[in-house]
């Protein structure tokens, strides 16, 4: 029996619509697992939802079809040397991009553009030199950028201006020698700034300006020859300041102005041989100062004077031979001091220093493990400073042994006085003139054996000289007197 035409018409319609169906599912799957498939961790890597560890995998470039929710990236330890522009265009979401130990030496200028969220960067052992990618504005979030051991040269201004939000800066180990006054300035949230172990010999008046947030300033290793005043004065929250291990010689007036919150210096390692009386005055927060392995050789009786809360002072390894009794008397929290491998000389001035100390802090064993011992003289040498006792010394007070005579010149005639003393301790020789003590300048001068010397005597120099030799046990003087006559000379 033949079917009507349209019953065929109608079944080749369903059959139709069925087939349509079914390829419509085909394609919905079809889609569905190419989602799957884009999501998935990429090869040689380990994945934990938003956690991506590719980690010494021997890549040598950015891995495809990383998921772009992606928070955590991990590409340490392989053989990546370049970064392109686009290798993270989908991954805005990235909070921490790790890099080290590669082969980075180029990176485009805008590969890291589209990294809006990234707030840690860490780009350690590479051998990158040029830093004109940190310029991308998709850094504005950075918080943390390590550039440790890598072929940085110099610091050029506007490399930084973008990283406003920035908090931890760390240079360590490169060839920095050149760094451009005011590169930091933008950098107005910056906490930790390390620049150790590089070849910075020269520091700028500018150099720090504009860092009103900065608590830790690294500068150790370095070629550093001299600390010019006033280059920490912005530095007001500084807590912490390395400079060990430079070329440092000398230590002036005002290099530490305005560091009021300073609790720990490092200075070690240098060769300071001269310190300005007064250089710490301003650090009235300082609690561990390090002075060891330098060239000092004179502690003046003022050096230390302001420290307040200093807990540690170390000065071993240097070239100390006598230190002044009173030198410590304002460091009323002191409760460990390192003197070893200096070539102190045992004296009268000596037992009275441990003596002061051992009265000021009954309870403490302020040189603790570090015990300093006798140099000179060479019947004392290698004796502990801790068993010096009174037995040890034949302390005596000054006395004159060479007056100063009364003398009459002439106007434009040369002045000399004499006034030689003995004791132990040595005692200090002062002069003074009707009572009022002489201030010492080129016309009027003190020489090292004492002596008095005015070279062109006017009128006015004429009067009552005093010779005064004192140590702590006693003080002894000589007057003499000196007539000037002749007129006053023309003009």
């Amino acid at each position: 029996m033949t079917r009507p035409m349209y019953q065929d018409a109608a079944a080749a319609a369903a059959v139709s619509r069925r087939t349509m169906v079914l390829l419509l599912l085909l394609f919905t799957f079809s889609l569905s697992s190419f989602t799957l498939v884009t999501a998935e961790c990429p090869d040689k890597c380990r994945c934990d939802e938003a956690y991506i560890n590719c980690n010494f995998e021997e890549l040598d470039r950015i891995p495809e079809r990383i998921p772009p929710d992606t928070k955590v990236l991990r590409l340490s330890g392989n053989l990546i040397s370049n970064l392109k522009n686009g290798a993270f265009a989908s991954l805005s979401k990235i909070h921490k991009l790790f890099l080290s130990g590669n082969e980075i030496d180029n990176i485009d200028t805008g590969c890291f553009n589209n990294l809006t969220s990234l707030e840690n960067l860490n780009l350690d052992h590479n051998k990158i030199h040029n830093l004109d990618f940190l310029q991308s504005k998709g850094l504005a979030r950075l918080n943390i950028l390590t550039l440790d051991y890598n072929e940085i040269s110099n610091l050029k201004n506007g490399v930084f201006e973008n990283l406003s939000k920035l908090q931890s800066l760390s240079l360590v180990k490169n060839k920095i020698e050149n760094i451009e006054s005011g590169v930091f300035n933008n950098l107005t949230r910056l906490e930790s700034l390390s620049l150790e172990q590089n070849q910075i010999h020269k520091l700028d008046l500018e150099m720090f300006k504009g860092l009103i947030k900065l608590d830790t300033l690294d500068l150790s290793h370095n070629l550093i020859r001299s600390i010019p005043p006033g280059i920490f004065d912005s530095l007001t929250s500084l807590s912490l300041l390395t400079l060990n291990d430079n070329e440092i010689n000398n230590l002036k007036n005002g290099a530490f102005a305005n560091l009021s919150k300073l609790w720990r210096l490092f200075l070690s390692g240098n060769k300071i041989e001269d310190i300005e009386s007064g250089v710490f005055n301003n650090l009235t927060s300082l609690k561990y100062l390090f002075l060891g392995s330098n060239k000092i050789h004179k502690l003046d009786l003022e050096m230390f004077k302001g420290l307040i809360k200093l807990d540690t002072l170390n000065l071993s390894h240097n070239m100390i031979r006598n230190i002044p009794p009173g030198i410590f008397d304002s460091s009323v929290s002191l409760s460990r001091l390192i003197l070893d491998h200096n070539p102190l000389t045992c004296d009268c001035n000596i037992l009275l220093f441990v003596n002061a100390l051992k009265k000021n802090y009954p309870k403490l064993d302020v040189f603790g493990d570090h015990d300093p011992l006798c140099y000179l003289p060479v019947e004392m040498s290698e004796k502990s400073l801790k068993k010096l006792t009174e037995n040890d010394f034949h302390c005596t007070p000054p006395d004159v042994i060479v007056v100063p005579e009364k003398k009459t010149v002439l106007v434009g005639e040369e002045l000399q006085l004499s006034c030689k003393a003995v004791g132990d301790p040595e005692p200090l020789i002062t002069w003074a003139k009707d009572d009022i003590y002489l201030e010492l300048g080129q016309r009027v001068q003190v020489f090292q054996n004492n002596t008095l010397i005015i070279p062109k005597v006017e009128r006015t120099d004429g009067g009552q000289y005093k010779c005064v030799a004192s140590n702590y046990l006693g003080r002894k003087s000589f007057d003499a007197m000196v007539n000037v006559n002749g007129l006053a000379e023309n003009g």
